[in-house]
């Protein structure tokens, strides 16, 4: 699902602390050139070498026990241990076709590694620059106290604290510190642009029905990152974090990738053939120290930021790699080993229809897709055999459709309107200026579309028929969207499950693109809805057919959804492999003022087992007349 970044207004105090780590994060193999991934003990030991002085004895004895990256550094000397520095180009796209923004970064070296770490000055200028200009955060960097960093939002207030001493970052509040910069600020990613002017002055679709709030999340975000035998390094008055660490927690709101592949640093659209560049440097392996860094960050993120970790009955990612055996495969240096279990992982272990494997990391090399399976390849595509059950059926009526085609059509027979779409999507940035509704190429075009042909003069329609059997994904803008349209209005939420923030949003749509919000932008009232489903029916679908469940004048056919109403969060790892999952932060509707997201499905009102009865519209037309 795609996302939009807004923020959340002043922080509580309670601190929670979401992340235990992984007191076993499990034991690799250490022959065989596997890092190995050390238990409570070794993690001790780790930290006790990183404090004494190096020694020949340290290197043999316990090289095959600490991990390469450093423990947890508990003495004001270890906080300093910056071996090399360099300066690296830069390179951004930070739109589709324009040219790329370039720069430099400064980067260090963990002492005696390849693992790269970068100052939080030099970060969070990149960060800000990832933004568009209007919507560009101003960060303040200051020391608080000995061995405290902390790097304030001076346009929101909100701010991130890193110590170098107790190895934890640390949010008051995490949803507005990443938010982008906006004069009115509402409380979560996801929330849509209300007002009537958008970003780059374009008119917004959707308008405020007074029904929306904010509540504010009463959890702190406090990282431990010495839990996961990672450290943070201080050095003459300069903080120093991994560059992965930073990217995990604050690069993927922004819909971004940023990908170092040791000569450079490529930041583009997460997925993008621009960040792609990444494999202009020679395949191989990674060194025993970046990948155990490589491990132990990627459980960092899927601790933090998995969203269903409670339905999968994970508690720490470290334990759950050891019992599904893809430790040593995920710690060790062969890169293609390490990509293979992770699209195992995201494909086979979660299965959950919103995760999925992107690309490879950079040491892979570009030369494997897709011959060895490592190709482009997400969940939503790799579909089940119910999947198939309605795609087939759907083949045998609309032999023109194919896989990968985007599906829009409206059809007419009789006195029903017919609206089908596999995936809600919004692709212009000003509708009123580029949209075109004579050729819709896309949800927003096609609802248009669709308003207009039912409401022309000497229509026939007094039925539509919204088939959502096959729609899986999209734009949470254009499933609001249409939600708003066959209700009058919807009050949809965004819930993050990580910080407790919860936006309540109530909107109407300009669905006949006049600038006007009025009555006629809504169905006649002589018109009756239904809305077809089916397992298949998922995400941003599931949503909408949850949010019209029960209005009068609509009535849902065919089988239970598939639930879901997680957004998708674009990850990347050390390694540079970019992978999808099921975020913190969920969609939902509201009952009795209460937020309920459609995880569990929705049940049709009439019930249609007949899988040819959903495509042969002559055959459902009839099958409408007949109910009551």
């Amino acid at each position: 699902m795609r996302r939009r970044l807004y923020a959340l207004l002043t922080a509580a105090s309670l601190a929670v602390s979401v992340l235990s780590g992984c007191e076993n994060l499990g034991t690799a193999a250490s022959g065989g050139g596997q890092a190995s991934a050390p238990s409570p003990e070794q993690e001790e030991n780790t930290a006790a070498a990183a404090a004494a002085e190096t020694t020949e004895a340290a290197e043999t004895a316990e090289a095959a026990e600490a991990p390469a990256a450093g423990g947890a550094p508990e003495t004001e000397d270890s906080q300093s241990s910056v071996s090399t520095a360099g300066t690296y180009p830069v390179k951004m796209l930070k739109k589709a076709g324009a040219d790329p923004v370039t720069g430099q970064i400064a980067l260090v070296f963990a002492e005696g590694t390849d693992i790269p770490y970068v100052s939080l000055s030099e970060y969070m200028p990149l960060l800000a620059s990832v933004y568009e200009d209007e919507k560009a955060p101003v960060f303040k960097i200051e020391k608080a106290i000995d061995h405290c960093f902390v790097v304030s939002r001076t346009d929101n207030g909100s701010d991130m604290a890193v110590s170098t001493a107790d190895n934890t970052i640390e949010f008051l509040d995490y949803d507005r510190f990443i938010s982008p910069s906006a004069p009115n600020i509402p409380v979560l990613p996801g929330r849509m642009v209300l007002d009537q002017t958008g970003s780059d002055g374009a008119r917004a679709l959707l308008e405020d029905t007074g029904e929306s709030y904010d509540r504010r999340g009463g959890k702190v975000l406090k990282i431990d990152l010495a839990a996961y035998g990672i450290s943070v390094m201080e050095e003459d008055g300069e903080c120093y974090v991994p560059l992965q660490t930073l990217n995990d927690l604050l690069m993927p709101q922004t819909g971004k990738a940023a990908i170092f592949n040791g000569q450079e640093l490529l930041v583009g659209t997460w997925g993008g053939e621009f960040v792609k560049g990444r494999y202009s440097v020679p395949a191989g392996p990674m060194s025993e120290a970046f990948a155990d860094f490589n491990y132990r960050e990627l459980c960092l993120s899927l601790d933090t930021f998995y969203g269903l970790k409670a339905e999968h009955g994970i508690v720490r990612f470290g334990d759950f790699f050891n019992e599904t055996e893809l430790t040593e495969d995920l710690s060790g240096t062969d890169p293609a080993v390490f990509d293979k279990s992770l699209k195992r992982l995201v494909l086979r272990y979660f299965h959950d229809s919103c995760s999925g494997f992107r690309t490879t990391s950079v040491l892979t090399g570009k030369d494997l897709e897709p011959d060895n399976g490592l190709g482009v390849l997400s969940a939503p595509n790799a579909r089940t055999g119910q999947d198939m059950t309605y795609v087939n059926a759907r083949k045998r009526h609309y032999p023109g459709i194919g896989e990968g085609k985007r599906v829009l059509l409206y059809e007419e027979y009789e006195d029903t309107a017919f609206i089908t779409f596999d995936s809600f999507t919004a692709d212009k940035s000003d509708y009123y200026t580029q949209g075109d509704r004579n050729n819709p190429g896309d949800t927003i075009e096609m609802i248009s579309h669709a308003q207009e042909r039912i409401t022309r003069a000497g229509s026939p329609v007094t039925k539509v028929v919204l088939d959502l059997s096959c729609c899986r994904d999209g734009s949470v803008d254009a499933a609001v969207f249409t939600a708003a349209w066959l209700r009058g209005s919807a009050l949809i939420g965004v819930r993050n499950t990580l910080t407790g923030a919860l936006s309540a949003e109530g909107v109407r749509a300009d669905v006949n693109l006049d600038g006007v919000f009025d009555q006629k932008d809504l169905l006649p009232s002589y018109v009756h809805v239904y809305v077809l489903t089916s397992g298949n029916t998922f995400s941003c679908a599931s949503l909408v057919a949850a949010a019209v469940k029960g209005k009068a004048g609509i009535t849902l056919l065919g089988t239970a959804t598939g639930g879901g109403g997680s957004l998708d969060r674009l990850c990347t790892t050390a390694s540079g492999a970019e992978y999808r999952i099921p975020g913190t932060l969920q969609t939902g509707i509201f009952k009795e003022g209460a937020f309920c997201r459609p995880e569990g499905g929705t049940e049709p009102d009439f019930v249609i087992t007949n899988v040819d009865t959903f495509y042969n519209r002559t055959l459902l037309t009839e099958y409408i007349k007949s109910l009551p």
